[in-house]
């Protein structure tokens, strides 16, 4: 018997990476003290190196950069 994917049929890969690296940052904005393996883990990714990789990909920065311009940029 196959298994289903409730809630992501027809999105792929890319888009299930998507939505956890969107995950990851409001992980980020919430707790500015959290790690960024401890986020990796949490938004579903397995390795560390492949989230980062990720991150950057669709975000522009890596996860450590954008963690100091969180805390960098006053909130208004």
């Amino acid at each position: 018997m196959s298994k289903v994917r409730i809630g992501l049929v027809g999105i792929g890969s890319m888009g299930t990476a998507h939505v956890r690296i969107n995950q990851a940052r409001i992980e980020f904005v919430l707790d500015p003290n959290v790690s960024v393996t401890d986020v990796c883990f949490r938004v579903g990714f397995k390795h560390l190196a492949h989230f980062s990789r990720v991150f950057k990909e669709l975000v522009g920065v890596t996860p450590v950069q954008y963690k100091k311009l969180l805390t960098a940029t006053p909130v208004q």
